[in-house]
């Protein structure tokens, strides 16, 4: 499967990956610099949930996996880590290591990286640690200032993207190798329960919302194709300490919902306001604007709305059929608001929109 947010081949650079301790293949192409352009913040990465080692240094078997070598083996799609950062440090320098186990073998490639542009995102962190330039802003400061008066010197954010259609086999071998991997990668992380202790359950609410990721009980990865999305996985605190894996499942899955229609910074502000407030210039007086720029965002959200091509989700939620054939405006409007409703994804920051979240 071609996803179409990585560079084409003209733009990707043939430099083969420097020497380190993960095994890259003879062959495979790095990424180029221009991929990395901009700084990114921890914020910019739509599915993450932050976890921590406590009390003890980063071993070098557990950031094997060099920034190069990941960046490669992500354009094959088979990628699954961690990345660590070190707290203590300035933040340019604060990103020491990736967990190993970070990438699937040739026998589950089809497992990962799919056609979801997080690639790109992921793509943008995985520099060099010394060009890497990520400072904490909002909630993560809490991380930050928080961590050290817990003893807590490392944060780390878990990731990895489920994105081809398993069948019920496969999806148990894959369910079983992450599993595998994930233990060598978090052994002392732990996810629920120490963010919670840290950051208290308001916080830690927070934080999901941000990134839009829901806590679940997933004991099986998802067969079929209505779940294709990104994922994070995570062990309790229990379970990451415990001395052997044998019969034990993946407690907690991590999923981010893909937005499907697109909307921009200002339609989705303008459509936040509309679900809670009634009249255009309630919004337009919240949002300290002209009436008449509330009418126009609302028309273009509208627009896009009808126009996206994932519109056949919108037209199977909503009693009535497609919002296409809705005759009146006003129809229009109360169905999409129905729908938001249900997907709040919607009104998050997404990858369509990189500009927004600077």
């Amino acid at each position: 499967m071609t996803n179409a947010l990585l560079p084409s081949p003209k733009t990707r650079s043939t430099q083969r990956v420097r020497p380190s301790s993960a095994t890259v293949s003879p062959g495979h192409r790095v990424a180029s610099p221009d991929l990395f352009a901009r700084p990114i913040r921890l914020r910019d990465i739509p599915a993450a949930l932050a976890v921590s080692q406590e009390g003890k240094q980063v071993s070098p078997a557990e950031r094997a996996f060099t920034c190069e070598a990941l960046g490669d083996l992500l354009k094959q799609r088979r990628m699954f880590g961690v990345v660590v950062l070190d707290n203590r440090r300035p933040p340019q320098k604060q990103v020491v290591g990736i967990g190993t186990g970070g990438f699937l073998t040739d026998d589950f490639q089809s497992a990962l990286w799919g056609q979801q542009a997080d690639s790109y995102l992921l793509r943008r962190i995985l520099r060099s640690p010394k060009e890497l330039s990520s400072p904490l802003s909002d909630f993560e400061e809490t991380f930050a200032n928080n961590t050290p008066e817990k003893g807590l010197n490392f944060t780390g954010l878990l990731f990895g993207d489920l994105g081809e259609q398993l069948s019920a086999e496969r999806a148990g071998q894959v369910r079983d190798r992450l599993f595998e991997t994930m233990l060598q990668s978090l052994r002392g992380y732990y996810l629920r329960t120490w963010t919670k202790e840290v950051y208290g359950t308001e916080n830690f609410q927070k934080f999901q919302n941000i990134f839009g990721a829901k806590l679940v009980r997933a004991h099986e990865l998802p067969d079929h194709a209505d779940h294709q999305q990104p994922f994070l996985m995570g062990l309790t605190r229990e379970e990451a300490f415990a001395p052997e894996r044998e019969g034990r499942p993946v407690r907690y899955a991590f999923a981010w919902h893909s937005p499907k229609i697109g909307f921009t910074k200002a339609e989705r502000k303008a459509l936040q306001m509309a679900s809670r407030y009634r009249t255009r210039e309630t919004i337009a007086r919240h949002l300290d604007i002209a009436t008449s720029t509330v009418r126009s965002q609302m028309d273009s959200a509208l627009w896009r709305a009808e126009q996206s091509a994932e519109f056949g989700d919108l037209s199977q939620t909503v009693e009535g059929g497609y919002l296409r054939q809705c005759q009146e405006r006003s129809d229009k409007w109360a169905t999409l608001l129905d729908y938001l409703t249900s997907h709040p994804e919607e009104l998050r920051p997404h990858w369509h929109s990189l500009t927004d979240l600077q």
